[in-house]
């Protein structure tokens, strides 16, 4: 029996007290990957630490000529603003110990936001692709939300690792933002990410960046995760080396 153990190995330490984490792992769709990246590359964020497992995929992402986990933590002490990035998606026999991992690295460095991206797929109607919906942990995040005139999740049901930071934000008091986006397997993405961005912008603004780069170099950023991910399909671990 594998055993599913997820940690955070650390490397480099920092302050990140009142800060803000963003959750950079993809469900459905590319959105999450894509505003990390961006993210990352556009406020220089130093990498600090790994999110590692005995049952991830058995694989190295090379950028700039550099071997990377496959899933990393990059961040900026003056902006206490820290970003988890990775190009494939955990089993889902994960999500639970990939979420309280990264709620328990969270409230360890006193992180005092947490945003996360939920995608479901459209398969029929195309205008519905790239609707974004907003719902928050706590009664401090939902006000900031609707301060913020961002559209609500009033009723529905969220999978994976956003429901179990959701979930744990909730029993420990922490404002997590969950953003909804529907995606279309015929729609860019970099659409469905831009708009997203545009409403952190507005729910934050102290991480605010300009979407208009995004819609010019998305395109070619989710090209390239694309290509990785199809890398990436033929090493990940097969159903049954999971276990509950």
């Amino acid at each position: 029996m594998v055993k599913k153990v997820v940690k955070v190995r650390e490397y480099k330490k920092l302050d990140l007290r009142g800060g803000i984490l963003f959750d950079g792992f993809p469900s459905i769709g590319l959105v999450s990957t894509i505003l990390a990246n961006y993210y990352i590359a556009s406020y220089n964020l130093d990498s600090i630490a790994v999110i590692d497992s005995p049952v991830f995929p058995p694989i190295t992402t090379i950028y700039a000529g550099k071997p990377k986990f496959p899933a990393r933590i990059h961040a900026d002490e003056n902006l206490k603003f820290a970003v988890i990035s990775s190009e494939f998606t955990p089993h889902p026999s994960l999500d639970r110990e990939i979420g309280l991992a990264i709620c328990k690295w969270a409230i360890k460095h006193g992180i005092s936001k947490i945003i996360t991206i939920e995608g479901i797929l459209e398969e029929k109607d195309m205008e519905e692709a790239c609707k974004v919906w907003v719902v928050g942990s706590t009664s401090k995040s939902m006000e900031d939300i609707k301060k913020a005139e961002l559209p609500i999740l009033e009723y529905g049901a969220i999978m994976g690792i956003p429901a179990i930071i959701l979930n744990e934000c909730k029993f420990a008091n922490i404002d997590a933002y969950c953003f909804i986006a529907k995606v279309h397997h015929t729609h860019p993405e970099f659409k469905a990410s831009a708009k997203v961005l545009e409403m952190i912008n507005k729910l934050i603004p102290k991480i605010s960046l300009d979407p208009k780069p995004l819609y010019e170099e998305a395109e070619k950023i989710e090209k390239k995760l694309k290509e990785v991910r199809e890398h990436i399909k033929p090493v990940e671990a097969p159903t049954g080396l999971f276990y509950r």
